[in-house]
């Protein structure tokens, strides 16, 4: 039990009230392979893969995966496989990412000459494949979301996917029968485009008019994604892109959720009440899918301000020096090290360590329940799981005794994670009904209190 002491704060859970249904915990399907600083492939990565999708599922709790098909897909030329090879530069391949060159000049009859899935083989027999398996040993499905991906940079080719739907959607369609042909893979959802702001033509009316011609032509194929939208790099953005693409027909029935980056930093917080309306008028949920400075105070507002349902910082991995200050927006889950005395390792970043006391206990299809806190500086969000399992994690800005009233009765886990410990484990606490839990942390950082599913299944056959 914890040191008796008089609390800080009395948490009070209120598992009649009830919020969003928890869509996953994403990453996008990206490790260090593009060498940014040294120009070039770096596969380096894959000797340490295991160990790495491993800390990425059981420690960050990931769940939830994003494949990237970039607009540059649909050429006659594999950059891809030529970066891959050394045959050509990091900056000489990103070039093509986006340039488009027309297959041909019929969007309903495709060449298959005329796109090229390397890049998105990669991501799925190095990350997708290895990140499902992991999940599936333990009885969880991995939730996959496409995302297209037109950013204005490099050469553009000789076509518009955004002025053409017909030729967005014949590439979106392309893509899912790839991906399933080759590797048994259908997406879960489709996410239209990747922050239109960073686009040449992409705003809301293209959102919509591409939503609608992808999704006729992969009911042809048998496909029948939901559809993700409008994942604009500013919060206050994605209000009015909604807006303009849901004016299309069409789109509004077969929305998956209203999706929101936050790169617009703390004036973010000026469209939440916006997108928060929005997406309850529609019966769906928010969703945060990027922002690689994100921390674990901007994942509790988007969660109880924004009732987020979704959310992702950004990147799987990335290296990182022994000895090396890392810096504030790491912009990835899990650090690789070499060199150090005791050889290779690999571990929770900095801003994953404190993302995972949430990620790895609130599960997929958990529903936010009701938690409040007599004492700002400790503020908590609660959760039930799917298999019953009550989930509390509490930020707290300083060192305390809290008390934590409401909870089901059973025996209950906790561990928290500080700037000096990394999700240390406390000895469980059996709660008899009415009675109240008692918890400590040693300083400022992330609590995490969830019940024990085999105790729970102990108590309920009492």
């Amino acid at each position: 039990m914890s040191p008796v002491a008089e609390p800080a704060a009395t948490i009070q859970v209120d598992a009649s009230k009830r919020f969003q249904t928890m869509t996953g915990w994403e990453v996008t399907a990206r490790s260090y392979e593009m060498d940014k600083v040294g120009n070039r492939f770096d596969g380096s990565w894959l000797d340490l893969r295991d160990e790495i999708i491993a800390v990425l599922a059981d420690q960050a709790g990931v769940n939830r995966i994003r494949l990237e098909v970039h607009s540059g897909s649909e050429n006659p030329v594999d950059y891809f496989s030529r970066f891959e090879k050394g045959e050509i530069t990091y900056k000489e391949m990103k070039k093509h990412l986006y340039e488009k060159i027309n297959d041909n000049t019929d969007p309903a009859h495709a060449d298959p000459a005329g796109f090229q899935f390397s890049r998105i083989d990669y991501q799925v027999e190095n990350m997708l494949l290895p990140l499902q398996r992991r999940l599936a040993a333990r009885g969880e499905r991995l939730f996959i979301n496409l995302c297209y991906v037109d950013f204005g940079t490099g050469q553009p080719g000789n076509i518009s996917h955004a002025k053409d739907p017909a030729e967005y959607a014949e590439l979106i369609a392309e893509t899912f029968r790839h991906l399933k042909n080759r590797w048994g893979v259908v997406p879960d959802t489709l996410e239209i485009v990747l922050e239109p702001e960073n686009t040449a033509e992409w705003r809301g009316q293209e959102i919509g008019k591409g939503a609608v011609a992808a999704l006729a032509r992969l009911r042809e194929d048998g496909f029948t994604p939901r559809i993700i939208l409008p994942s604009t790099t500013a919060a206050q953005n994605a209000p009015g892109y909604f807006d303009e693409a849901l004016r299309v027909p069409g789109v509004a029935e077969h929305l998956f959720s209203l999706s929101y980056h936050r790169y617009d930093g703390r004036d973010a917080a000026k469209a939440f009440d916006a997108i928060r309306a929005r997406a309850s008028a529609h019966g769906i949920p928010a969703e945060m899918l990027e922002y690689t400075e994100g921390t674990d105070r901007d994942l509790l507002e988007d969660l109880t301000v924004v009732n987020a349902a979704g959310w992702q910082l950004y990147s799987i991995a990335g290296p990182r020096t022994p000895g090396q200050q890392e810096p504030r927006g790491t912009s990835v889950l899990v650090y690789v090290e070499r060199g150090g005395p005791e050889g290779p390792r690999v571990f929770l970043s900095d801003q994953g360590r404190y993302l995972a006391q949430y990620f790895r206990y609130v599960r997929m299809g958990a529903q936010r329940i009701g938690a409040i806190s007599t004492n700002p500086a400790f503020a908590p969000v609660a959760f039930a799981n799917t298999d019953g399992t009550e989930v509390v994690v509490i930020r707290a800005k300083q060192d305390a005794t809290l008390r934590v009233e409401g909870l089901a009765p059973g025996r209950y886990g906790l561990s928290y994670t500080t700037e000096a410990e990394i999700n240390h484990t406390l000895p469980p606490t059996d709660l008899a009904p009415g009675e109240t839990l008692s918890a400590a942390i040693p300083a400022a950082g992330v609590l995490t209190i969830h019940a024990l599913r085999d105790a729970l299944s102990q108590t309920s056959d009492q």
